[in-house]
């Protein structure tokens, strides 16, 4: 399959949005790129690398890589059981840093590279706005050239009219990078959808959802802009409505937060 043209990625203090050509990966990992060939593999455990193989799926191979730590393997199967099946096949790469990386999570349409030194309920956050946030977005949301292009691109590649993702990104944003006029910032979920980008608006707010569904559901009512990002939501990633967390974060109308992945939660899933 073709490589994501564009790798997303957050630092881990202040959250800014970059992206990243698909061919540098390798030159950010060299110890994963020396050793890296068919399923996992581990250069002085510093990289914990999996690598998609036909006929065996990405959840088993997770559940056998010896070198990524056990907690960590129990997150990330956790939140690939949220995954559709369809689009967690298309995830080709995926790495776990444990050598003090700079960026706490980065991922495009089919690499998702996640540092393994964060705590492990921002470890999960972070996850799910790389995974089904930008994965889901970029990678399993798509469009066909016959509907011609959109007025969003990620860096050079287009992302075509009848994209899903172009109905989220419709409501607050003109471009890719450029927000429409007369759009206030408790028409998003977070400081950083509103300053950085499309994406990372639809990402911010997927997290914001997934871990703060009935908060979201509280906004919503009294913004219609935040109304159609939930609806959009539940229509395109989650049509069940699941709730796996119970939010410990309160709604204030008068000040939105930074960032969705350092809200409290409390994680419920494992225990239905």
């Amino acid at each position: 399959m073709k490589t994501s043209a564009l790798l997303r990625f957050s630092l881990a203090s202040l959250l800014v949005a970059a992206s990243l050509p698909a061919q540098s990966v390798a030159q950010m990992l060299p110890a994963a790129r020396e050793t890296a060939g068919n399923g996992v593999s581990v250069k002085n455990a510093i990289v914990a690398v999996v690598r998609s193989q036909r006929g065996t799926s990405l959840a088993d191979l997770i559940e056998e890589a010896e070198d990524i730590r056990p907690e960590h393997r129990a997150i990330i199967s956790e939140i690939l059981r949220f995954v559709p099946v369809a689009c967690r096949n298309r995830i080709k790469n995926f790495y776990v840093r444990y050598d003090d990386p700079k960026e706490r999570g980065l991922a495009g349409k089919d690499t998702l590279i996640i540092s393994g030194n964060l705590p492990p309920e921002e470890f999960r956050a972070v996850l799910v706005h790389e995974l089904l946030g930008h994965v889901t977005d970029l990678g399993c949301l798509t469009g066909t050239p016959e509907s011609g292009a959109s007025a969003y691109k990620d860096g050079n590649e287009r992302i075509y009219e009848n994209d899903p993702s172009v109905l989220f990104y419709r409501l607050s944003w003109a471009s890719a990078t450029e927000r429409k006029s007369g759009l206030r910032t408790r028409d998003f979920v977070s400081g950083y959808a509103h300053d950085a980008d499309a994406f990372e608006d639809l990402a911010e707010s997927v997290t914001f959802y997934f871990f703060h569904r009935e908060e979201f559901r509280r906004m919503a009512k009294t913004n219609r802009i935040l109304a159609a990002k939930f609806h959009w939501i539940e229509t395109y990633v989650f049509p069940a409505g699941n709730t796996p967390s119970l939010s410990a974060y309160q709604w204030d109308r008068n000040a939105i937060p930074w960032d969705a992945t350092k809200l409290a939660y409390v994680w419920v899933a494992s225990e239905k």
